[in-house]
This record gives C-alpha cells, structure tokens and sequence, in this order.
C-alpha cells in the first residue's frame, strides 16, 4: 500500500500522497500558532539571532514536574509526516529559507528508508497528542577518532513547547540512538549569540568547540 511503502508507490499515487500531507502540515501548522521565534540547533541566518532577546527560548527554565514529563517522544514514521512538514515548514520560515514541501518529504522519506546509513528524525508531542517539536540526527565519520558520530542538524519546538524539558528530551534522544549506533559523539552547533539556546546545552553536558565554521555553496543549477 502506498501509505505503508511510499518507496513502491506509483508517480500518480505518491503525488497524490504529499499533496494530502502537504494539506495536513497547514493544517498543524495553524493549529499550533505562532512559529517564528526561537528555533535553536542552527546558525543559517540573521534570523537565528533573535533567538537571544525576550523572546521564549529553550533557556527558559520549567516549574513543576519533572523537565519533559509531560512530552513523548518517538522516531518518525510515514504516518508522522503531515504534522511533521508543519514543524520542518516553520522551521525553514524561521530562518528564511522556502524548501518546497516535496523536497522535505523526499529528505524524510531518505531517513525513513535507509536509517542505519542516513539517520533519523524524532518527533515530540504534548499530552494532548499534538506534535509539537521534532529533532534530526544525521550519521557521519570523525577521521580524527576514526569513528562515527552523529549530527543534530536541527532541533525545533514551537514556543509554547519552550522551556518546560523537551529540548532536554529531543537531544537526549539523539544521544541514546548515538550510542545505540555506536557513535563516539553527537555534534551540533547554534549561533553565537543564542544564550537561551546555550543554556540548555550547557545543562545537557554539551562541550563547547572551538572551531569556526565554514559553508561553501554548490551550485545545482
């Protein structure tokens, strides 16, 4: 069945797939309000430097029960994708880029087929069900340590999931499917400015690095 193996899905029926997955991410998207304030694993724009003003952040501390008591988590599945393109489509709005929805769809669905080499994604949902923060781990090497290691590319809640232990959840998640995976180390990095976000990772036992980053575009055109 399409729905249960995307990858054995006819051209027609995978598009008429996505576009009802698109149609559910908007609908998650509008359901979970406002998106465009702190999104915290990355440094890909002047956006991510909002992140250190009044605005909640993953700095913020909880009050009451246990830190991310009141979250699930688990990896994604197809049947996550809809409220998933929601989460991944804010993300990308936050920091100003405009992938189109089958292009994050295809990157998920590369993790979902092949997790062992790719990597994975997790997704958090509150007490009610709704998904509400999602994380992506991706597998590579460290040729200094001569081993492998995992890359949390992103990690994303919305605001009112901030600052009551998800975070904490989402990256420990990572951590224990690094050592599951039998990486040496989970690598990630955040603007330097982003205090709130820096907070959390300092709590986790996040060491700080000090290597400066580069990118080089490669053009597909």
């Amino acid at each position: 069945m399409a729905a249960e193996n995307p990858s054995k899905a006819n051209p027609v029926e995978q598009r008429g797939l996505d576009g009802l997955l698109a149609e559910q991410a908007r609908y998650y998207r509008e359901r979970a309000g406002e998106y465009d304030e702190c999104g915290i694993a990355s440094s890909r724009s002047e956006a991510a430097r909002r992140c250190s003003g009044g605005s909640m952040g993953e700095g913020s501390g909880g009050q009451g029960a246990a830190p991310g008591s009141r979250f699930d988590v688990a990896v994604v599945t197809e049947q996550d994708l809809g409220e998933l393109l929601g989460l991944m489509r804010a993300y990308c709005d936050f920091y100003e880029t405009a992938p189109r929805d089958e292009a994050l769809l295809a990157l998920s669905r590369a993790l979902l087929a092949d997790p062992e080499l790719e990597g994975l994604q997790l997704i958090g949902r509150g007490s009610d069900g709704r998904a509400v923060g999602f994380a992506t781990l991706f597998w590579s090497w460290d040729t200094t340590e001569a081993a492998r290691i995992g890359i949390m590319n992103d990690l994303y809640l919305i605001p009112e999931a901030r600052g009551a232990g998800l975070a904490e959840r989402l990256i420990e998640g990572c951590r224990e499917r690094c050592m599951a995976r039998g990486a040496v180390r989970l690598d990630w990095q955040t603007a330097p400015d982003n205090h709130r976000a820096q907070a959390v990772y300092d709590r986790v036992g996040g060491v700080r690095e000090p290597w400066v980053l580069y990118a080089l575009p490669i053009s597909t055109t």
